[in-house]
């Protein structure tokens, strides 16, 4: 009893060393997408969600312990200089913005999960904040708070 009490401490210790994070995803919960526009083409100005936005630079000015990251499907070749411009635009600065490779394409949530699997292992993510439905499973399997956002 007394080694299985020590060894939850000590799993409970580890976990409180890890640094802090908070993980968003982008299109539809940072930033909005017009009906009529393709969403795997990111060309154009987005409208920055004015709630989102809030939130995100909320929590980025005023805990500095806690790391911000966005976590998109979004593929990293084609797509990261416009959003990175996208996001210093709106005065949203992510500790590290994370895209899919070129070479994969992966479902969005599946993607997402291996990334989250590697992000736990090195942070403590307090929650995330998503809209795609598939993420719901993903996150309750990984014990990780999904704030879910609907469209």
């Amino acid at each position: 009893m007394l080694t299985l009490l020590s060894s939850l401490i000590l799993t409970h210790l580890k976990y409180m060393e890890k640094s802090k994070c908070i993980i968003f995803d982008l299109d539809w919960v940072l930033c909005e997408l017009w009906d009529s526009v393709n969403p795997y083409n990111h060309d154009w100005e987005e409208i920055a969600i004015p709630e989102m936005k809030f939130m995100f630079q909320s929590l980025w000015y005023f805990d500095e312990e806690v790391e911000m990251f966005v976590l998109t499907g979004r593929k990293y070749k084609k797509y990261w200089k416009t959003t990175q411009l996208w996001l210093d635009r709106n005065h949203m600065f992510p500790k590290c913005l994370f895209m899919q490779n070129w070479n994969t394409w992966e479902k969005n949530h599946i993607f997402k999960k291996k990334k989250l699997e590697e992000l736990k292992k090195v942070y403590n993510i307090l929650f995330m904040v998503d809209d795609n439905p598939d993420m719901i499973p993903v996150c309750k399997e990984l014990w990780i708070i999904l704030l879910h956002v609907n469209r």
